[in-house]
């Protein structure tokens, strides 16, 4: 035992040290297992981000872009807002009443020069207005075709009428007659929408009603032998049948008077036939493939 001691106490630094020295192995040991299993944890939940993030989640189904809408998707709609309804009532209105002021409020542009043809021209009277609509190429624009009855001061035949208007809503969102020139993308959708059996069938229609009023009233001048009326001038060049030549190219309007849409220009020495004279200084013409009304003074 003594022995033991005396041992002992000669080596006791060396015991400790020994164990001091499995002490740290052992915390390292363990301490290096502890930072693995954080390190393999942290990377475990990284993936499971990084997996939940790459995962396509369900995408909302996109809506394609809008085909140009079809005949069927333009039917004609009888029954129009009551906002468009006004708006035509109110335009055909000042119109009636040479109303420049009230036109303006109708149109998204009315230069001061229209403004002033309108109020010099012949005056006409529009009743009995229908209004149709299709709907426009974009949810900002319409179109509205209008029926009516009109009668020209002067004359006393009532005759049905038929236009065509591009609506656009204005920068209040209120819609106004387009006068401004279309695009190319408006003029083509509204020249197909002309094309659609309804409107095909719309204009057939207002052509048999105008015709019929025609020969009617034809029928009646000849039947009672009835003269033109007093103050209207006719030349031999311009009696009803003959023919004439345009001395400058001018506006073909739809009918006598600046307030019609022109329907094109026809060259100076296009040669016409003289269909008749309507209302002050217009005169009907049919020539070089237009079937209308120029002012009487660009005839030969």
């Amino acid at each position: 035992m003594n022995n033991f001691r005396e041992w002992l106490s000669d080596n006791l630094r060396y015991i400790l040290l020994l164990l001091a020295i499995l002490a740290v192995a052992l915390l390292a040991f363990f301490g290096i297992r502890f930072l693995r299993s954080r390190s393999s944890m942290a990377s475990d939940a990284e993936q499971e981000t990084t997996a939940s993030i790459a995962e396509p989640s369900e995408m909302p189904e996109t809506t394609p872009s809008a085909a140009p809408a079809t005949a069927e998707e333009r039917m004609l709609d009888a029954d129009p807002s009551q906002e468009v309804v006004a708006l035509i009532n109110q335009y055909y209105d000042a119109l009636s009443k040479q109303d420049v002021a009230a036109l303006r409020n109708t149109l998204d542009f009315l230069s001061d020069d229209d403004a002033a043809k309108l109020t010099t021209s012949v005056p006409i009277t529009y009743s009995d207005i229908k209004t149709y609509v299709k709907p426009g190429p974009d949810a900002s624009s319409s179109i509205a075709y209008v029926y009516y009855h009109y009668l020209e001061e002067g004359t006393t035949q009532v005759l049905p009428g038929l236009s065509s208007m591009f609506l656009t809503k204005n920068a209040s969102g209120s819609f106004v007659i387009k006068t401004e020139q279309l695009t190319a993308q408006e003029e083509a959708y509204l020249n197909e929408a002309g094309t659609d059996p309804d409107i095909q069938a719309l204009i057939a229609q207002v052509q048999t009603e105008f015709d019929t009023a025609r020969t009617a009233s034809e029928s009646a001048q000849q039947a009672g032998g009835e003269e033109a009326s007093e103050g209207t001038e006719e030349t031999a060049e311009n009696t009803a049948g003959g023919t004439s030549r345009i001395l400058q190219d001018c506006n073909v309007r739809a009918g006598a008077g600046y307030n019609y849409n022109s329907i094109g220009v026809i060259p100076a020495g296009t040669e016409v036939t003289i269909i008749g004279e309507r209302g002050k200084g217009w005169t009907h013409i049919q020539g070089g493939g237009f079937d209308g009304y120029v002012g009487s003074t660009f005839l030969e």
